[in-house]
């Protein structure tokens, strides 16, 4: 899966409104700043697999609705 195309579909499983979303990678994952804000996300769990922010997200990082955040055998680089 390319860059574009896994950012695309995660972009539109989170303007659906999903309460849960797993995310598991075997390759360094650039996690774009429009991910980090979901009014309807409950549970985040990322697994296997190293997320990069390379930008700080303009609005800041907001989960209102968030109870869970699990990380599994995960890195962040910058």
């Amino acid at each position: 899966l390319d860059k574009r195309r896994y950012n695309r579909q995660m972009y539109s499983v989170l303007q659906r409104g999903v309460p849960e979303l797993y995310l598991s990678t075997a390759v360094f994952t650039a996690i774009e700043p429009e991910f980090f804000f979901s009014r309807t996300l409950v549970k985040l769990t990322l697994s296997d697999g190293c997320y990069g922010q390379d930008k700080i997200p303009p609005g800041g990082v907001l989960f209102p609705a968030l109870k869970s955040l699990s990380f599994l055998q995960v890195c962040f680089a910058a």
